[in-house]
């Protein structure tokens, strides 16, 4: 890797200030984010209480209170439990080690978090300041707070606690940091099967490192490597062991959500169908068509900042690292069979895709650059609490 950004300190006064404009700017914004929610969810007739543990939260938190049923049967989808192995208990059981301390299970699990999405904001401001600069850093961050499905750093959801862990092992890679990076690589897998992902811009730094000092010793950036790949294998035996069947996990995500890898078959033939309005003429209402179309059009402008993100890293390989991490993750999401609709919201872990965007608007005019976030947090959260209002099925 070529050799990183000098460290930034806190003891530097202006980036202290940076900060702490980059947490204030994200706390503002994911609280204009709730309060849409509040108005949207008070109109349809739900609490605020009940969208932040909608869906998967149920899930998460069932795990937290009862643990796993210790077998998996494949009976009746909307009453097996079962389908609490799809889930890997990174998050639920640290749902459960804050409810010790008197908490409810869903105020645990929303508390951490706002914690690991404030966690993991300041990690992308110190990773950003590395990589380009801090008022980069600062609309990096202002962007991630207001995209489209945000709302779930703030829900009974592992999107804040996976990014948390995701943005500090990327920035441990910039100081050759292997093993805490594995580390967290690994803990990561035990909360999104995206951890996967992680592993890879290990692996791919590492590689880079060990050509870069052939006479140095590798042991360090070899056993990160196979720690940040190890947590998701590591769930996958613990269903196995715990379900009483080796193909535990992946027979799980099949019989509840149709999940399985295709290779993107299953993608280009909803895509077709939703841009071709196919889906109308199959009885799909003209909602779904609209959250397909938005959907595919996010995926595929995701696939194109991919793109800009290996070209960076062909002048600067300290982008390599992001540039798998996003490789990985659109290729597990996009590959892989599931809830079309469901697909934009694992976009809000993959926060390199932001870096771009942030690097131009950092160039432009201060007025426009805080009129364009603006703009793009207010439609990302009338977009989340479409989803958690309107749109009946899962997130």
């Amino acid at each position: 890797m070529s050799i990183a950004p000098a460290r930034a300190r806190l003891t530097d006064r202006s980036f202290r200030d940076g900060l702490g404009v980059a947490l204030g700017a994200f706390v503002l914004i994911r609280v204009v984010g709730l309060a849409m929610l509040v108005s949207g969810a008070s109109a349809g007739g739900f609490t605020l209480s009940d969208r932040l543990a909608s869906w998967d939260g149920q899930w998460y938190l069932r795990i937290a209170q009862f643990g796993y049923p210790g077998v998996i049967t494949l009976t009746d989808p909307q009453n097996d439990a079962s389908g609490m192995y799809a889930f890997p208990g990174g998050y639920p059981w640290l749902i459960r080690l804050v409810s010790w301390f008197g908490l409810s299970y869903d105020g645990a699990g929303i508390l951490i978090s706002w914690i690991a999405a404030i966690v993991a904001a300041a990690g992308i401001y110190y990773y950003l300041s590395r990589l380009a600069n801090q008022r980069t850093a600062v609309i990096a961050v202002a962007l991630w707070a207001g995209m489209p499905m945000a709302i779930t750093l703030s829900m009974v959801y592992t999107e804040a606690l996976f990014v948390a862990l995701v943005t500090w092992a990327l920035y441990a890679l910039l100081d050759d940091r292997w093993l805490l990076a594995g580390t967290l690589g690994l803990l990561s897998g035990l909360v999104r099967v995206h951890g996967l992902a992680v592993g890879l811009a290990i692996c791919g730094a590492a590689i880079l490192w060990c050509r870069a000092h052939r006479n140095a010793s590798r042991w360090r950036p070899i056993v990160g490597s196979i720690l940040g790949l190890a947590g998701v294998p590591l769930w996958w035996l613990f269903v196995a062991v715990d379900g009483g069947r080796i193909d535990g996990w992946f027979v799980v995500q099949s019989h509840f959500w149709g999940n399985g890898f295709d290779f993107g078959a299953a993608f280009v033939t909803e895509s077709w169908k939703a841009v071709t309005f196919r889906g109308l003429a199959e009885g799909q209402d003209a909602s779904g068509t609209v959250v397909y179309f938005v959907t595919i059009a996010g995926l595929v402008a995701a696939l194109l900042v991919m793109v800009n993100l290996f070209q960076r890293a062909r002048a600067d390989s300290t982008w390599l690292a992001p540039a798998l991490y996003t490789l990985g993750v659109l290729g597990l999401t996009i590959g892989s069979a599931g809830y079309l609709h469901s697909k934009l919201r694992y976009l809000v872990p993959v926060v390199p895709l932001l870096f771009p965007l942030a690097i131009v608007l950092a160039r432009s005019r201060r007025l426009s650059a805080i009129g364009t976030v603006v703009i793009f947090a207010l439609c990302g959260a009338w977009w989340s609490t479409f989803m958690l209002v309107v749109w009946k099925y899962a997130i």
